[in-house]
């Protein structure tokens, strides 16, 4: 987000805040498995009025860094072979 005219953070659309539900479905996660995630604090979310939401770009930046992550321990593991 970057700041608007007085310096203050501009607010996310409100497509770019996810619930539960959205958030599980874009993951293609059962909402178990998504609330497992967010127990364990292995996926970023945030708790707004009593109620967790998800910001869709830190999903994406998520999604990203997994991948990276399953990328280096493929090049690691053809490294081995």
């Amino acid at each position: 987000m970057h700041d608007d005219d007085q310096g203050q953070p501009k607010a996310a659309p409100a497509t770019e805040i996810l619930t539960y539900g959205e958030a599980a479905s874009y993951l293609r996660y059962s909402r178990s498995k998504l609330e497992r995630l967010v127990q364990r604090r292995r996926i970023p979310s945030v708790l707004v009025d009593g109620r967790r939401t998800f910001r869709k770009s830190s999903l994406e930046q998520w999604l990203t860094e997994k991948e990276r992550a399953s990328m280096a321990r493929s090049r690691k593991l053809e490294a081995i072979a």
